[in-house]
């Protein structure tokens, strides 16, 4: 190999170098951007039952909420809590990673199973969305 050669591949060598090391910084920028990465989507949801649901129906409703989280990616924590003031039963908190995974948990069919029931079981929803 000739001096001319030897330089050609060493500019070529650091020219692929340089271009793989901005892409990679470039990936990561952008990965940083839309999904507010150092926060979670918190979904609550505030349910006030309708007279003469059971107990049991209620524990039923809470299993498959909190199921969800091992089925759907990015669905990190399931609290619901039985609250004593106001007008609702229960808070829900779902937490989220992102939008794309709070969409996959509304597209779920347990989900979906829940939401065709609601009527049912449920006199009054509240729900509302929140980064933090």
């Amino acid at each position: 190999m000739n001096y001319k050669t030897f330089l050609k591949s060493r500019f070529l060598q650091r020219a692929g170098l340089i271009l793989l090391l901005t892409a990679i910084v470039s990936i990561k920028a952008l990965e940083a951007l839309p999904e507010k990465r150092d926060q979670t989507l918190h979904h609550v949801l505030l349910l006030k039952w309708k007279p003469g649901v059971s107990p049991e129906q209620v524990r039923e409703v809470k299993e498959v909420l909190a199921g969800l989280t091992s089925k759907v990616d990015g669905f990190t924590a399931c609290d619901i809590i039985e609250i004593t003031a106001g007008d609702y039963d229960h808070v829900a908190i779902l937490k989220f990673k992102s939008d794309a995974a709070m969409s996959e948990y509304q597209a779920h069919e347990d989900h979906q199973k829940l939401e065709s029931e609601g009527p049912r079981l449920l006199e009054s929803v509240l729900e509302f969305d929140y980064w933090h």
